[in-house]
């Protein structure tokens, strides 16, 4: 009987369910420094987003379930998650129909017709924020820029904090944020030479938007990012230089969401890209 090689395709491949609650939760806890920041600049509106987003996630998933007869598994924390990522790209002055319906459309039509978690091929918080914003550009464009998750100048520096816990502990891999930063960087210095009075520092570059939600809580997720090492460097460095690129020559304020997403779409033909198994031609040859 001839000896087979195990062959799999991109990831996710096997889940422990008690490492991915716990995943979710974590992450959900390091972004409470930047709810924390967002509910003291905005104070009761930005609260009533937060609950309505999280509520609409985890009911709405809870029933999508039941529906289409699959575990219920509602309170794993991820509708938690989707719903503060949801609450920190909106404009304060959102109308709140907006915040259930973006919420329902990620869970339903970028999470759970795809199977629910492990199976969505982009991030459902960015498909649901795109949806409501190329709908509605007038009444979700940030006024001045500024989102709940970008409403204080400490706002950035708490996601930064939250996203250094995660990599300290160990909670997310360390290659896309690194290949994220130096893409953003290196071509963000790059326009800064070429457009000067138009392009700010590369580092002015890194503080400005949701670049640093992107880095450590975006790009991370573990569904729509690649499983191999070089991928995930690659994956992180194109995501920083798209991030600029659309900044540069692009017309939308925020930039982050289009470039996660184009990079989701590249992720499985990344994680194409493996080292050959020199073990195993050698036993098989």
């Amino acid at each position: 009987m001839a000896n087979k090689i195990l062959r799999v395709g991109p990831s996710p491949h096997l889940r422990a369910g008690a490492g991915t609650v716990q995943s979710h939760y974590m992450m959900a806890l390091a972004l409470a420094p930047a709810v924390l920041v967002a509910l003291w600049q905005h104070g009761p509106r930005a609260f009533l987003v937060l609950l309505l987003a999280v509520v609409t996630g985890v009911l709405v998933e809870a029933l999508t379930q039941y529906v289409f007869k699959q575990p219920i598994y509602a309170l794993d924390g991820h509708a938690i998650l989707m719903g503060i990522l949801f609450t920190l790209l909106m404009p304060p002055n959102v109308p709140l129909f907006m915040v259930i319906l973006g919420m329902a459309l990620a869970v339903v039509v970028a999470k759970q017709i795809f199977g629910g978690l492990g199976c969505y091929a982009f991030h459902p918080v960015l498909i649901g924020y795109l949806m409501l914003l190329l709908s509605w550009p007038r009444m979700l464009a940030p006024i001045g820029g500024e989102t709940i998750g970008t409403g204080h100048p400490w706002s950035v520096y708490a996601v930064a904090a939250g996203g250094l816990f995660l990599l300290l502990f160990r909670w997310i891999n360390w290659r896309i944020p690194l290949a994220f930063f130096v893409g953003v960087m290196v071509s963000g210095g790059i326009f800064h030479q070429i457009y000067p009075e138009t392009v700010g520092p590369c580092f002015e570059q890194l503080l400005t938007g949701h670049v640093m939600l992107g880095l450590f809580f975006l790009s991370t997720d573990n569904t729509t990012s690649p499983a191999n090492k070089l991928p995930q460097l690659l994956y992180g460095l194109i995501i920083g230089i798209l991030v600029m690129m659309i900044r540069v020559y692009g017309i939308w304020m925020e930039v982050v969401p289009f470039a996660v997403l184009l990079g989701n779409l590249l992720s499985p033909l990344l994680d194409r890209i493996q080292p050959k198994p020199i073990a195993m031609e050698k036993n098989y040859a």
